[in-house]
């Protein structure tokens, strides 16, 4: 029965909030596990494998005390998804920019510019006539 259900997950607000929210909707608890305490319990039993999932699973089963840990919640879960969106645009935009600086680079070009963030690249980049530049400058605009 979801009453009794509980869950103890290793950074259940990252990768796994999916997941965390799934069993949440389900009426079970979830437990949010630092992998620091992941990494210390393993410690703890002297474990020399190497780390992986299934060795993690196990010492979270073991030492996970519901009493002293963070119960993942929905109001929770949406305020860390603004900082984790904000590291994925942060991202997605240098990734933007390097992809400019190396479309110079491979056409043998000298950038016309120090950064992209600079008023004269923007300039340049909006006016530009070819479509790539064109098209990653809006992208970075948006981001």
């Amino acid at each position: 029965a979801p009453e009794d259900c509980n869950w103890a997950i290793e950074e259940a607000y990252c990768f796994k909030s999916a997941f965390s929210s799934f069993f949440t909707k389900e009426g079970c608890k979830v437990y949010d596990i630092n992998p620091l305490l992941t990494k210390n319990w393993r410690n703890t039993l002297k474990a020399t494998s190497p780390k992986n999932d299934y060795g993690d699973a196990k010492v979270i089963s073991l030492f996970a005390d519901i009493d002293n840990i963070e119960e993942v919640s929905f109001k929770t879960i949406k305020l860390k998804e603004k900082p984790t969106t904000r590291k994925l645009l942060i991202k997605q935009k240098t990734q933007i920019a390097n992809s400019i600086k190396m479309l110079f680079y491979t056409r043998g070009q000298k950038l016309p510019f120090k950064t992209l963030d600079s008023k004269k690249a923007v300039k340049y980049l909006l006016d530009e006539e070819d479509i790539i530049l064109k098209t990653n400058r809006k992208i970075l605009k948006t981001l």
